[in-house]
This record gives C-alpha cells, sequence and structure tokens, in this order.
C-alpha cells in the first residue's frame, strides 16, 4: 500500500485505486478518490507540506466561517431537490431558507437568499451569473437558537 504525504508526491504518482493519502490534520490514512476529486486538498497556509482531507477542510471552513463572518461557497440543490450552500467538495452544507431572483443588469441569473450558519446567526448570501458561487456573509445582530446546523457528510 502506497501513501502520500505532500503535495509534491501526489503530483508525482498516479492516482490510482489502491492509492492512500495521509491527512496532516486529523493523521487518518484515506484512500484516494479517483473519480469527481482526489479526497484531499493541498497547499493550506499554517501547513503547506501537508494533504487535508475533506472532512478536515469542512471543520476548517466552519471555524473559518465562525471567525471571520464572511464565507465564498457553491449554491446548490441536492439529490433530494432542497437548495444548499456548502463548500466544493460537499462536506459542510446548510440548507438554505429562503431565495428569491432578482434583476441584475449582466445576468440572466441572479439569487439572493438566507440559511443558518455554523454560528447560529443568521447568513445572507448573493449568487449571480451561471455559476453556484455564493459570496455569504453573516447578517448583524440575527441569532437564532443553539443548535447544530451544518450537516457534515
Amino acid at each position: 500500500m502506497q501513501v502520500i504525504r505532500t503535495p509534491e508526491e501526489s503530483r508525482t504518482i498516479a492516482h490510482v485505486p489502491g492509492l492512500m493519502f495521509k491527512c496532516g490534520d486529523c493523521g487518518q490514512v484515506k484512500p484516494v478518490q479517483v473519480n469527481g476529486g482526489t479526497g484531499y486538498a493541498t497547499g493550506p497556509t499554517d501547513k503547506p507540506n501537508a494533504l487535508i482531507c475533506y472532512d478536515c477542510c469542512a471543520i476548517r471552513e466552519r471555524a473559518d466561517m465562525t471567525a471571520k463572518g464572511v464565507a465564498v461557497l457553491y449554491f446548490t440543490r441536492d439529490d433530494s431537490g432542497c437548495r444548499t450552500i456548502g463548500n466544493w467538495p460537499g462536506t459542510l452544507r446548510f440548507p438554505v431558507t429562503t431565495f428569491r431572483s432578482f434583476r441584475h443588469p449582466f445576468s440572466s441569473e441572479a439569487y439572493l437568499g438566507e440559511f443558518i450558519g455554523p454560528d447560529g446567526a443568521l447568513w445572507r448570501f448573493r449568487n449571480i451569473g451561471d455559476n453556484q458561487i455564493a459570496h455569504c456573509r453573516r447578517a448583524a445582530g440575527r441569532t437564532v437558537a443553539p443548535q447544530t446546523y451544518a450537516t457534515t457528510i
């Protein structure tokens, strides 16, 4: 069993079934995905020579959202047809509570919406254009009862 540990190793080795990687955050050895992503992220600023698994990416993004109050996520529809806001690998998701389309001078598709973020606060997002990128911001002074709002897959 071959285990890669650094971004340099990941670039020099073919991603084939059976290849494993070691997460720089949790230390677990996990399989490298060969379809639809790799299963890891590379190059976080605090660990530039580490590979970080998608589950640990969700933990980092949740903490970053809570600390900064802003995030760039993705406005998508899940398998059941419900609208969600989440990270790129889909390991961090928030159900969209409301959204509406609006007119934008440069795009035929534009949406504004809300969701409850990881800190229990109301968050608002804006998605413009034929993409899924959602610019999100914590709404000032709006909180709800404390619970766990994000789902991690």
